[in-house]
């Protein structure tokens, strides 16, 4: 069994009129991915808060041990200079500089004469990208990569800074699928580089994934800590709510009125340069009806289509949606009826080829 590099004990926060956590304990091992689960308001973010010293050591009771030793880190760089990186939900990336400006800035390499060294800055940064399997130019600029890339660019730049414990808060929530997979790999290999994951995440198919295994918080309390191969999806919810869910998307069906939207032949072009992200768009809306638009390259979500909902969490699509259009290189590939469709079909039809196994489990010796 692989050391134990965090440790947290006890760990209670209060603020006026509240106590967010209550005695909160649990222990990350090394080279082992730990899931983190819990409902909204569960109390993860203020969990990771303390352990990041954003809420400084003794703004709380209880304490925190990293490699054995107590931990007082009263800012994030003290948790950086301690090993420690939490890549946040909100990446903390420079848009209009490049991949490698990002990866070490405020860390950049100097010359003799404590000049910036830029060729050394993007010879390094190559070298890191190609050390994690990080398909990236680091001369391109961070404003053209895609959610996926810019979330793989953040945890390089953690990893820059020789940390060996990553906390990454809801990773996935902006992701396609395919970035998902890519995304996933990288904290499979970093698992067999010794390096430490907490992982927190709604999604229970990535938790089992890749998870060694998982710790349940609930009204602020670590209800248990769990072997991901001894337990399974229905008593995590279990653990997260309280009490048993029979059926977690209750099906309501809704009968179809007219047709109250139509778009055909939408072609849409960036305005500055002239690029098409949208081209030859047709679908229409029902009364009565939920339509998803799945978009497996462009992040159609950041382009004005405000009145239609747009995702990829296909567990969630299949529960609600009545019909699923999916886009690929911002073209129209199929709609689909999701009562004579599967998620297998969406996906082909998304990445454009066959997907056999969507998360192959790899396992670790801890």
């Amino acid at each position: 069994m692989n050391p134990v590099v965090l440790q947290a004990e006890n760990i209670t926060k209060k603020f006026p009129g509240v106590i967010a956590l209550k005695d909160v304990g649990f222990d990350l091992r090394a080279g082992e991915i730990h899931g983190l689960c819990g409902e909204n308001g569960a109390g993860k973010s203020t969990l990771i808060k303390l352990l990041s010293g954003i809420y400084p050591y003794g703004s709380y009771e209880g304490n925190f041990f990293i490699h054995g030793q107590l931990a007082k880190f009263r800012s994030l760089a003290d948790a950086q200079n301690a090993g420690l990186a939490v890549i946040y939900q909100e990446l903390a990336l420079v848009n209009d500089m490049t991949v490698g400006e990002n990866i070490f800035l405020g860390s950049e390499p100097r010359t003799a004469r404590g000049l910036i060294d830029w060729h050394k800055v993007y010879y390094e940064a190559r070298l890191l990208l190609q050390k994690f399997k990080v398909d990236i130019d680091p001369s391109e600029p961070v404003k053209k990569l895609g959610m996926g890339q810019k979330q793989l660019v953040e945890i390089v730049k953690a990893l820059s800074k020789n940390s060996n414990i990553l906390v990454l808060d809801e990773p996935t929530a902006a992701l396609a699928e395919h970035e998902v997979l890519i995304l996933l790999d990288i904290l499979r290999d970093l698992r067999s580089r010794g390096i430490a994951s907490i992982y927190i995440s709604h999604k229970l198919d990535e938790i089992f994934a890749v998870c060694d295994r998982i710790t349940v918080l609930r009204d602020g309390a670590s209800i248990a800590t769990l072997d991901t191969k001894q337990t399974n999806k229905a008593e995590i919810i279990k653990h997260m709510v309280g009490r048993e869910i029979t059926d977690l998307f209750p099906r309501r069906r809704s009968k179809l009125g007219a047709s109250t939207l139509e778009i055909e032949n939408l072609s849409v072009a960036d305005p500055h340069s002239g690029d098409c992200f949208l081209a030859d768009i047709n679908f229409s809306l029902r009364a009565g009806e939920v339509l998803i638009l799945l978009d497996i390259l462009r992040d159609l979500r950041s382009r004005g289509i405000a009145s239609i909902y747009i995702s990829h969490k296909l567990d969630e699509i299949f529960a609600v949606c009545d019909r699923i259009t999916v886009l690929r290189d911002g073209a129209p590939i199929a709609t689909l009826d999701t009562k004579q469709t599967n998620k297998a079909e969406i996906i082909k039809h998304m990445v454009g080829r066959e997907i056999t196994d969507l998360f192959p489990r790899r396992r670790s010796k801890l």
